[in-house]
């Protein structure tokens, strides 16, 4: 377990029966947009082993699950992949994902060489409130020391 300056204690996610991974996967659920969830089974079956290059945290604050994170190590790339990061919406503003994104930074073995992430397009919006997510979110890996990468694109 891990302690930030925030108060933020994470903590991994290792067994179908954590009592974190039901709050994990219901903010999952309904932070991220259909189109960039992947199977919650695929979750399920990283606690029963069958991914061991891969990671589920949850952040609590106060005691209370506040945040996740999900992250895949690339070993033989030395890469890691921060897919998942986010944060109770009544708790957003704190510096609780940045505590979350420092301690997953931590976590990472000594010879990683790059950190890939991920995030929904702004201009790609639907709505102003789901841009405006999306323009936190890059702003968030920026103040960071994440760079933006241009011309990538993909189908989850």
């Amino acid at each position: 377990m891990t302690e930030s300056v925030n108060g933020l204690v994470i903590v991994p996610i290792t067994r179908l029966d954590d009592e974190w991974l039901c709050p994990w996967l219901d903010l999952y659920e309904t932070s991220f947009p259909p189109e960039e969830r992947t199977l919650v089974s695929f979750f399920l079956n990283i606690l029963k082993g069958a991914y061991p290059d891969h990671v589920m945290l949850a952040g609590l604050y106060d005691q209370a699950f506040a945040a996740l994170a999900y992250y895949t190590l690339i070993p033989e790339q030395r890469l890691a992949w921060f897919w998942y990061l986010a944060v109770a919406p009544a708790l957003r503003g704190r510096g609780l994902g940045a505590a979350l994104y420092r301690d997953m930074l931590a976590r990472l073995p000594a010879d990683t060489r790059a950190v890939l992430l991920e995030v929904e397009r702004p201009d790609l919006a639907e709505t102003a409130a789901q841009r405006a997510v999306r323009e936190r979110r890059i702003a968030l890996y920026r103040r960071l020391g994440a760079r933006t990468l241009g011309g990538v694109h993909y189908l989850q």
